[in-house]
Parts: C-alpha cells; sequence; structure tokens
C-alpha cells in the first residue's frame, strides 16, 4: 500500500492512503452528512482501528513532554528579550539578531506546539483539524513556517556578522551599524515569509472526513467527523519537502564553513606578539577561547537539533519520488516524532546556551533579575571591570602595531596590511559581544 506524507512540521503524517482515495460522497444511514467522504473501518479488527487514534507513547509526548518544552521554551526567550531590554550594555548587533530569533522561536512554539496540543483535546482521533477549516490550515501553517525560515535565517546572520567582525574587520567597520542591521534583519523576515507563502497550497485544502467505526463498545463515544490540512495535489508534497529541506541544508553547509573560517582567523590572527604584554596576551587567549566555545556550541546544538526532522523529510522527498518504501508507518512515526520533539527542544534552550557559555550574558541575566540592590551593584562593578580588561586590551594591542608600523619602510600601506594592522583589536571588541 502506498504511503503519503507531508513532511513539514504542520503537516498531516497520513497511516493510511485510503483516507484520501478510497471515500465516497454518500451519507451513511445519518451518521455522515451528505457531501462528506466516508471511510468505512467497521470490519477491521480492534487493533487497525486503534492506529486511527494516538498511541500512549503519542499522549505521553503530547500531554506532559511538550507542554513542558513549550513553557521553558517560553520563559527563556522572554527572559532573554527582558534581558536585552533592561541591561544597556546587551543592546549590541549580535544581541539584536539573538532577540528576533527569540521571537522566532517563541512563534514556532506557540504555533506549533499548541496545534498538537490542541488537536489532541479536541479530539481523539490521530492529526484530526477538524476544527480549523481551510483559513485555518492556511494561517497555521504559515505562522510554523514564517518561524522555521526565520530562525535559520536569522542564525546564518548572526554567524555572517560574526564571520565579517572576525576575518574582515575593515569591510565590517565600513557596513556596521544600525540601519544596516534592521535592514538585514528585516530582510530575513521577508525571504521567511516568501517561503512560507510558497508552501501554502501544500496544506490549502481542507478535507472533511467520517469515519465509520467498529461495532465495539470502544468506539461508541468516538466522534464521526474529523477533518485534514491537505496540498492541492501530490507534486505540492515533493515541493514542499524540497523547499523546506534544500534550503536547510544549503544555510547548514554555508554555516560550518564560515564556523571553520572564524576559528582559524581566530587562532591565527589573536596570536601573542613578542612585544604584547603577558597580562594582554593571556587575557587575549581567554577571549578567543570564549568565542570559539560559543560559536561551536550555538551551531552545533542548532543544527543537530533540527537535522534530524530535515533529514527524515528529505528521505521522504526521495522515496515518495522513487516509490521505494524502507520504513514501515510505524518506524516512520517514530524518526518523525524524534525530530519534532529535538525541534522543540532546540527552541527552547537557545537562551541557555548563551548565559552557560557566555559570562557576559550570565552575568546581564542575574543582574536583570537581581532583587537586593547589593548584589547588583556587585554585578554591575563587575560587568564594567571586565569591560574595562577588554579596552585595555585593545588599547595595548593597539599600541604594539602602532609601534610595529611606524618600523615599516614603506609609506604607503595596502588593504590587506591594513587588514591585518586592525585584526586583533577588532577581534577583542567582537569577542566582547
Amino acid at each position: 500500500m502506498q504511503q503519503i506524507f507531508m513532511s513539514s512540521e504542520e503537516h498531516l503524517v497520513l497511516r493510511k492512503e485510503n483516507i484520501l482515495y478510497n471515500t465516497f460522497t454518500m451519507s451513511e444511514g445519518g451518521v455522515c452528512p451528505p457531501g462528506v467522504g466516508i471511510y468505512d473501518i467497521r470490519n477491521y479488527s480492534v487493533a487497525e482501528a486503534d492506529t486511527f487514534l494516538y498511541q500512549p507513547g503519542e499522549v505521553v509526548l503530547i500531554t506532559i513532554v511538550m507542554p513542558i518544552i513549550w513553557a521553558i521554551g517560553a520563559i527563556s526567550n522572554i527572559a532573554f528579550i527582558f534581558v536585552v531590554a533592561r541591561i544597556r550594555r546587551m543592546r549590541t548587533v549580535t544581541n539584536y539578531y539573538l532577540l528576533n530569533l527569540a521571537l522566532a522561536d517563541i512563534m514556532f512554539l506557540c504555533f506549533a506546539v499548541g496545534d498538537k496540543v490542541g488537536r489532541y483535546a479536541a479530539s481523539p482521533i490521530y492529526n484530526d483539524q477538524y476544527g480549523l477549516k481551510a483559513v485555518g490550515c492556511v494561517l497555521l501553517n504559515y505562522f510554523v513556517q514564517l518561524s522555521y525560515y526565520a530562525s535559520i535565517f536569522l542564525v546564518t546572520l548572526v554567524t555572517l556578522e560574526k564571520y565579517y567582525a572576525v576575518c574582515r574587520p575593515v569591510q565590517h567597520r565600513l557596513i556596521s551599524g544600525r540601519k544596516r542591521t534592521i535592514r538585514t534583519v528585516a530582510a530575513a523576515w521577508l525571504l521567511a515569509t516568501a517561503f512560507a507563502l510558497s508552501l501554502i497550497p501544500g496544506w490549502f485544502k481542507w478535507t472533511p472526513l467520517c469515519f465509520l467505526w467498529p461495532d465495539d463498545e470502544k468506539y461508541e463515544s468516538l466522534p464521526n467527523l474529523s477533518g485534514y490540512c491537505l496540498p492541492i495535489s501530490d507534486i505540492f508534497l515533493s515541493i514542499g519537502n524540497g523547499l523546506q529541506t534544500i534550503p536547510f541544508f544549503v544555510v547548514m553547509i554555508l554555516n560550518f564553513l564560515m564556523y571553520g573560517l572564524i576559528i582559524r582567523a581566530v587562532n591565527t590572527r589573536v596570536a601573542v606578539r613578542e612585544n604584547q604584554l603577558a597580562s594582554t596576551a593571556v587575557r587575549s587567549i581567554q577571549m578567543r577561547n570564549q568565542v570559539v566555545r560559543m560559536l561551536i556550541v550555538n551551531g552545533v546544538i542548532f543544527f543537530i537539533c533540527l537535522a534530524p526532522y530535515q533529514c527524515s523529510s528529505f528521505a521522504m522527498m526521495i522515496t515518495s519520488a522513487t516509490g521505494n518504501y524502507v520504513l514501515s508507518d510505524d518506524q516512520v512515526e517514530k524518526v518523525m516524532w524524534t525530530g519534532r520533539i529535538l525541534s522543540y527542544v532546540n527552541s527552547a534552550i537557545n537562551p541557555f546556551v548563551y548565559t552557560f557559555v557566555n559570562p557576559r550574558y550570565r552575568h546581564a541575566f542575574f543582574e536583570a533579575f537581581a532583587f537586593c540592590p547589593s548584589i547588583k551593584r556587585h554585578l554591575v562593578k563587575k560587568a564594567k571591570m571586565e569591560e574595562n580588561g577588554s579596552s585595555n586590551i585593545s588599547m595595548d594591542q593597539s599600541a604594539t602595531i602602532k609601534r610595529t608600523q611606524n618600523r615599516k619602510e614603506s609609506t604607503a600601506t595596502t588593504d590587506s596590511q591594513i587588514s591585518q594592522i586592525d585584526t586583533a583589536p577588532v577581534v577583542a571588541h567582537d569577542v566582547a559581544i
């Protein structure tokens, strides 16, 4: 039996092809209204009929695990937004990108997790979307896709910003600024909107269905009517898979390439020079290691959490095109649920990554939520000392480089020499975020 799958987070994973094709538009003894498709499973065994209901493991995930993830994600992302808004020194270019990423994560958790919990609360039939109607199908899935694409584009912008700050400091100084940051963030949201709108045909067709349950006491209280958000045609299944997975893998490759270039630049350009003071050298190494850890942790966690779901979606696109299905329905369900939970976890833990990896974020968090004035004064004083330390490093490095520059025989300075001269102080400033 051919299997039909829809890859994106909000799409229906159909367990039986008959729901789509082997239906009739006729009334069955007044149970089903006229003009609604009927799926007759009265001759199914109890085990077969139960496949159209939520399984025990799915009930645990939907009623316990997912609400916990949603609560943690909402609180953590709102707390991060509050910290950036309250602590003036946290209003940086990088944090402006991360602020928008937090908004995208909140949107994703509210619509994706809220949809799953809402479906279960409204109907015991698996993935029943009867209450959405056509307008609900479009709006719900649009916002889920919008938040997904915005997340991957904003993560890429953060990486690109750091790449220019570390590897191309001269160009970064020329193009950086508040207006440019606002424009790039707006462009990311507009691009995400375009991708999300292009996927609307994949869930535009709301299809009602009437179930005729087996004659068993267990099914007497179950509703007969259900509804599903389905594509206009089968071709949009593969198109949706491609539009979702291909941009993700392209962005992932680009990010990891930039991570490698940043790490190499930090290792080579923030090197200990013979004229530097010992304390300055130690501080430079510490700051270098800090930015490297942040890049690795943020990037690896983000893409590892999203990769399983996107890999399974890509595999479904290939198998749907070739007709060679390797996994059973149950195995596909397990893979999809694993990918969903990991994507939800990723949206919930980003603020924890910032605070645990980077002391500056951690101090700002405690400072924003410190109720004791003495503790708050201590945290502010400590943060200022760290900032002054960073400034002193830049001054020492600038003086050292200036002495080196004065010893040069040539009075003309090429663009490459400017890049080498300015790199150390720029890196020290960028690491402080």
